[in-house]
C-alpha cells in the first residue's frame, strides 16, 4: 500500500514475480510509463492516480478494482460508449456494451490503443478509430473470438504492436493506401481493403 506514493520515482521495473500493486502503489509518482509482468493478479485503488503516467503496458487483462470508490487509473470509468479511457489512452473496452452496439467510433482524443484493448470482443463489430491514433499496442486485438469485423485504421498511425491482429480470425482492416497499417496488413497477410 502507498508504496511510491508521492515520490520522485519516474522509471520503474517490476519484478516478474509480483502479484499485486497496492492501493496508491503509484500515486502521484513523476512515473511516465510502466509494464505491468503477467504475473500480476490485481491492481488496487488509486494505483496510479495522480501520477504523470502517459503508457501502461499490460502483458494480460486484468480485473480493475473499482469499489469503494476508486479504481487503479484513478478517475477513469467506462464511459457511457463502452470505453476505459486514462488521459489519452485507450485502456479497455467493455464486452456488454457490445450486446446492443454494432459499432464504436474511437474518441479523437486518443492517441493510444493500449495492449489488450480489445481482447474480450466476442461480438461482430465494425471499429473506427480517429487519425489522432499513432499507436496500437501489442496484442490488441489478438484473440481468436475477437469479432471485429472491419476495422478502420487512421493514417497518422505510426507503430502497430507485435500480434496485433495474430490471432483474430475475422477481421478486415480499412487503411490508407501505403501507410503503415496498409504495409502491415501486406506483411502479415491480415485481409484489408483500400479506402
Amino acid at each position: 500500500k502507498s508504496a511510491f506514493a508521492r515520490s520522485a520515482v519516474e522509471e520503474i521495473k517490476l519484478p516478474n514475480k509480483l502479484k499485486t500493486i497496492g492501493d496508491s502503489a503509484f500515486y502521484n509518482t513523476k512515473l511516465k510509463s510502466i509494464k505491468i509482468p503477467r504475473s500480476v493478479k490485481s491492481i488496487g485503488k488509486y494505483a496510479f492516480a495522480d501520477s504523470m503516467i502517459e503508457k501502461i503496458e499490460l502483458q494480460h487483462k486484468i480485473p480493475l478494482n473499482q469499489s469503494v470508490g476508486g479504481n487503479p487509473w484513478c478517475y477513469k470509468q467506462i464511459e457511457k460508449n463502452g470505453m476505459a479511457v486514462y488521459g489519452k489512452i485507450l485502456i479497455d473496452v467493455d464486452e456488454d456494451y457490445f450486446k446492443t452496439h454494432k459499432t464504436l467510433e474511437v474518441p479523437k482524443k486518443i492517441t493510444l490503443i493500449d495492449g489488450n484493448s480489445f481482447l474480450y470482443i466476442n461480438q461482430f463489430v465494425n471499429i473506427k478509430l480517429p487519425d489522432s491514433i499513432t499507436e496500437i499496442g501489442s496484442k490488441a486485438f489478438n484473440n481468436r473470438n475477437c469479432n471485429v469485423h472491419y476495422l478502420t485504421i487512421g493514417k497518422n498511425v505510426k507503430k502497430i504492436g507485435e500480434g496485433c491482429f495474430k490471432e483474430a480470425k475475422f477481421i478486415i482492416l480499412r487503411v490508407k493506401k501505403n501507410s503503415v497499417a496498409h504495409k502491415y496488413a501486406i506483411e502479415n497477410k491480415i485481409p484489408y481493403v483500400i479506402y
